[in-house]
């Protein structure tokens, strides 16, 4: 029996910024003219990368009415390379596809466009995604705001089409994905329940079956028969995943909309999944709460910029997404505090490296900061080391000392066997006597890798590695305080 309920091909998704569809009559006829000759969408060939920060610049609307972006349209028409068939076809809910197309040629047609992809109008919002998920996995779907991560749910739920690939799906799916998804704002709360039930399949006697358990759990009773466009934002949410998760889908996609929901609720959505899941229903969860993700997912996938940077083990996935947020924070060396204008870091070694090394529970850490001081004065500094998770450890500080203005250099030593395997982040900062103080965060990043040894075992747990000397004694009852057996041991215990 095959146990995939979801499978993911080589899915992709375009958009053009600024416009409705495509923006032009002459782009969707010069779209159907490359249909019927059998050859590629050109403007799949000119679309840039998902990167929510960057600009574009605006082009000059052509002479001759046709639009926005004529060097660009310009290039995709001429663009064509081999005659490769791009085959959309649109699926029917029974077969569960959502829609299916080759991608073509894309070498050739790469090669031909180089260099116009970064000023592209055209983005890919998802690009070459590939994945499955079993029946009875809790799917966590992470990444940064405008990652790709809703853009993907409503592909699932077939609320919009892909522009290339393809995803099937087996069994009936019940989406929250945005406030108010699914609901008529005119029609009471009752009536949106049989409403969303009869969209999904079920006759009337069956939501009638749930309906008394669905109003318990969204907590709406009061309200129930009062038109949904009375209700606040919160209260459309606890209603929306009530009906969702209680309606039976086989298929349970939720965004992040549980956000709105309070913590009593947030929990209860939690433990209620955890419930679907067990039941061999299949879940989709986005969040930026890692702790939610933790403790509900059974695996995750990391977007970025549209793309899928990590698909696997839960945990792995959050220190994936988390160490790539905190590396890309870290280039910057932005100070804060009053004292932030005298100080100005050059760069940053760990053992030698620049660049988040990994490193064996056996080396001793050595940290040089290099960095510029503007004005002459009494100093100290301090390094601060924090959990992936940016919860503080410890912070290391130095001597008060005279310095005058240039480039300078300050030493941290950690000792061997002290940090327990993980990934760790560096702040650092310090203060001058009058001008005040200053600190950087996330200036670096290291990973102590898995390498168990009696100064390193792998039995303990916690988060450092604390030296210590201690004695067992065992004695009889009788025998009072005596020992008959004396064990001493100098360990590193984990605390």
């Amino acid at each position: 029996m095959n146990d995939v309920v979801i499978q993911v091909e080589n899915l992709s998704k375009q958009y053009r910024l600024g416009e409705v569809s495509t923006g032009s009559l002459h782009h969707d006829i010069n779209r159907w003219w490359h249909k019927v000759r059998g050859l590629p969408d050109p403007y799949l060939s000119v679309t840039g990368e998902n990167i929510r920060t960057r600009k574009v610049e605006k082009r000059r609307r052509s002479e001759d009415g046709r639009g926005r972006g004529r060097g660009t349209t310009e290039n995709a028409e001429h663009a064509e390379g081999d005659e490769k068939t791009l085959d959309y076809r649109p699926s029917t809910l029974d077969s569960g596809k959502i829609g299916s197309v080759p991608a073509g040629d894309k070498k050739s047609l790469k090669s031909k466009v180089q260099g116009l992809m970064s000023d592209s109008d055209y983005v890919w919002a998802l690009r070459d995604i590939n994945f499955e998920v079993k029946r009875g996995e809790v799917l966590g779907v992470i990444g940064r705001n405008g990652a790709g991560k809703s853009t993907l749910l409503k592909i699932m739920s077939r609320i919009t089409a892909p522009t290339t690939g393809e995803v099937r799906v087996k069994g009936r799916i019940g989406a929250l994905l945005e406030v108010g998804t699914g609901f008529h704002q005119d029609l009471t709360g009752r009536e949106n329940i049989y409403l969303n039930g009869a969209v999904l399949g079920m006759t009337k006697a069956e939501i009638a079956a749930k309906l008394d358990e669905i109003v318990e759990f969204s907590g709406c009773a009061r309200y129930i028969d009062t038109p949904v466009k009375r209700y606040s934002s919160g209260m459309v949410v606890r209603l929306g995943f009530a009906v969702a998760a209680h309606l039976e889908p086989e298929i349970l996609i939720v965004d992040e909309v549980l956000a709105v929901g309070d913590a009593e609720f947030q929990k209860k959505c939690i433990g209620k999944m955890q419930d679907v899941a067990s039941h061999g229903r299949t879940v989709l969860f986005v969040s930026h709460n890692m702790g939610a993700i933790r403790s509900l997912c059974t695996k995750v996938c990391v977007l970025t910029n549209g793309g899928l940077s990590w698909m696997g083990d839960t945990e792995e996935g959050i220190q994936h997404y988390l160490m790539s947020c905190m590396q890309e924070q870290s280039r910057s060396f932005k100070f804060v505090g009053s004292g932030k204008q005298f100080v100005e870091i050059d760069f940053i070694r760990i053992n030698g490296h620049e660049h988040s090394p990994d490193l064996l529970p056996s080396e001793d850490i050595i940290v040089d900061v290099v960095f510029f001081l503007r004005i002459s004065g009494r100093y100290r500094f301090y390094l601060s080391l924090l959990t992936e998770h940016g919860v503080r450890l410890f912070s290391h500080s130095t001597d008060y000392q005279d310095l005058t203005d240039g480039r300078k250099k300050v030493t941290f030593k950690l000792d061997a066997y002290f940090l327990r395997p993980g990934k760790y982040v560096l702040g650092f900062g310090g203060n001058e006597f009058v001008a005040g103080w200053f600190y950087a965060a996330d200036v670096a990043t290291l990973t102590i890798l898995k390498l168990w040894s009696t100064m390193n075992p792998e039995g303990n747990h916690g988060i450092i590695n604390y030296p210590s000397k201690y004695s067992v004694k065992v004695v009889s009852a009788d025998e009072g305080m005596e020992p008959s057996v004396v064990l001493a041991a100098n360990q590193n215990d984990s605390i």
